[in-house]
């Protein structure tokens, strides 16, 4: 796909996140490895697969339907990238989504993650991996709470006590959760201290959080 502002020029805004590199395999699009674009556009499928995997749950929101959809496809048959853009996505400033602040859409991410990952949890491997691949997600959510215990306490709450078990496996005991969370700082420090601009980056971001 190709992003274009309101006038439909092209802009600059990535609609990918995540290794295009990586191999469009079922595990890399189910573990959100392989980045499919989050239009429903620019993917091709035949009618009679969608309709056997049972279309779009209406329940998800911001992308995670879609890529619900992608996952549940690849375990039928490989995907394949075609590097053409076949739809344009018109990126408006004023859209739902991109009003968001960074922490909703973060949490929008992560609940996708666990509601495409609900599929698989009764296989222990898959369960195992989602775990990890999940470790940048939940991170992104955490980072924006660190100065707020309580909002942290009740993000682990609300994972240990998940209706799925691919959410409980993130916060099973307080230990796995401040794992993460140890994780996500140390590898913060680290990109700091091998690349000192990112600490700029960094506080631009967050100051142009807090005036949103």
């Amino acid at each position: 796909a190709e992003a274009v502002d309101e006038q439909g020029h092209p802009v600059n805004v990535p609609l990918y996140t995540g290794n295009v590199d990586v191999p469009p395999t079922f595990d890399n699009i189910r573990l959100g490895l392989y980045p499919v674009v989050g239009s429903a556009s620019a993917v091709l499928t035949r009618r009679d697969l969608l309709l056997r995997i049972g279309l779009f749950d209406e329940d998800q929101k911001f992308g995670g339907e879609d890529w619900d959809v992608w996952a549940r496809l690849a375990q039928y048959g490989p995907a394949i990238r075609i590097d053409l853009p076949l739809t344009r996505i018109r990126i408006r400033l004023s859209s739902l989504q991109r009003s968001m602040s960074a922490e909703t859409r973060a949490l929008s991410r992560l609940h996708s993650r666990i509601i495409v990952a609900r599929h698989w949890e009764d296989d222990p491997d898959f369960l195992r991996a989602h775990e990890r691949a999940a470790r940048p997600d939940l991170w992104a959510v955490m980072r924006w709470r660190l100065l707020s215990p309580a909002s942290m306490r009740e993000l682990y709450q609300q994972l240990h006590g998940h209706r799925h078990a691919a959410g409980r496996v993130l916060a099973r005991k307080p230990w796995d959760f401040f794992r993460v969370l140890l994780w996500g700082c140390g590898t913060t420090l680290r990109t700091i201290l091998t690349t000192p601009s990112e600490l700029l980056r960094l506080w631009g971001r967050l100051r142009a959080e807090k005036a949103r």
